[in-house]
């Protein structure tokens, strides 16, 4: 099965049986009133719809199929159409479960009673509706990894298909959404991102971290010691210290922790990014506008930068980084490497000067103890 199929499989993804027939009349009144207004539907509105819709999906991972991997008909499969090592969403008519007898699924689960059926068994893989298929999405062990243990400051490789996966899904709601009679006639991109915030903050609740992580502290921390960096440093042109509007861009850079859902935390990125470019309007060429970025980042010491920056390359439409998002992406992503990474010859300052002023920071954010003078002054 290609990653795309799922999408176009309306077995996949489709409207629950409505439990009362409406008067077709009253519903093209309401159609008819819908297009001459104009008016999208309210955010309730739309998940409510949303909840409505029957997502059944077998939802498993290489730690979920664990039991699994070993029999014959795993490693077919995986030969055959599947990467063992990813996500997989499959139809649950056809999923890895269906090629197992009840009793054996038992032993291979890992279930000593009889009592339990089926679909019992199975209701930690198989999801109904769209909150069913988040509550088992959010528990896989690689994807709450991928928020909780997100520990390097590399590109994200996401080796479990974790975006493609919660991209199969967005593009199949969508899909659904534009062809159903309520929406159809004024389904626009406004409508298409609101259904990608709706998903998206249905996973931010879920599993968002509420405090800093390890790797939030150890960036926010670096980030202070280098404070001192300036535009000399970053050899930032006299006509491009515009100290107000930098500012100005690193309060909106501070407001991306306030956003719940991936689509509105990348619109800060965009947002943090055009004001730089078009403050240099013409000039605003890449390299311009990166040490410009890093100086905003020194303004602005974001606090959880980094599970921000992880949040959103994972539960993001990754259709969206072909375009600007991905330029404003891939500079921020840049930025926060530089700044882990940074020496004193690309300061063009001396090393015992670029030790002691990040000592004096350390000092001033209680980072360190004050050391022995005797130790301040053969520092190297």
């Amino acid at each position: 099965m290609n990653q795309g199929d799922i999408m176009s499989q309306s077995m996949y993804v489709r409207r629950k049986e409505d439990k009362h027939d409406f008067d077709v009349d009253t519903t093209n009144v309401l159609q008819e009133f819908m297009t001459v207004q104009k008016l999208p539907p309210s955010q309730n509105e739309l998940l409510s719809f949303m909840s409505t819709i029957s997502v059944q999906f077998c939802i498993t991972s290489p730690s979920t199929r664990l039991s699994f991997e070993s029999t014959k008909e795993v490693k077919g499969r995986e030969t055959l159409v599947m990467n063992n090592k990813k996500i997989w969403l499959e139809n649950q008519g056809d999923c890895v479960h269906s090629m197992f007898q009840t009793s054996s699924l038992r032993v291979l689960m890992n279930c000593q009673s009889s009592k339990i059926n089926r679909q019992e068994l199975l209701t930690a893989f198989h999801c109904e509706n769209i909150h069913g298929f988040v509550q088992i999405f959010c528990s896989l062990p690689e994807v709450r990894d991928s928020i909780f243990r997100m520990n390097n400051h590399e590109q994200i490789q996401d080796k479990y298909g974790i975006n493609v996966a919660f991209t199969e899904l967005l593009n199949a709601l969508q899909e659904y959404i534009k062809d159903s009679p309520q929406y159809k006639n004024i389904y626009n991109k406004d409508l298409q991102d609101d259904i990608e915030r709706q998903l998206t903050s249905l996973i931010f609740n879920k599993m968002y971290p509420k405090d800093p992580s390890a790797r939030d502290i150890e960036l926010n921390m670096r980030i202070k010691t280098l404070e001192w960096i300036t535009d000399d440093n970053l050899e930032i042109k006299p006509e491009f210290r515009m100290e107000h509007l930098w500012q100005d861009a690193a309060n909106i850079l501070n407001t991306i922790d306030n956003q719940k859902n991936g689509l509105d935390k990348l619109n800060v990125l965009i947002k943090f990014t055009q004001i730089i470019t078009d403050a240099l309007k013409q000039a605003s060429s890449a390299d311009v506008v990166f040490p410009l970025v890093i100086k905003i980042l020194l303004i602005a010491k974001p606090s959880r930068l980094q599970s921000n920056i992880n949040f959103v390359e994972l539960f993001t439409n990754k259709s969206r980084m072909l375009s600007e998002a991905g330029y404003c992406f891939t500079q921020m992503k840049s930025a926060m490497m530089w700044l882990e990474n940074v020496t004193n010859q690309q300061l063009k300052i001396d090393k015992q000067d670029f030790q002691r002023r990040i000592y004096e920071k350390e000092l001033k954010y209680n980072l360190v103890k004050q050391r022995p003078r005797r130790e301040r002054v053969l520092i190297k």
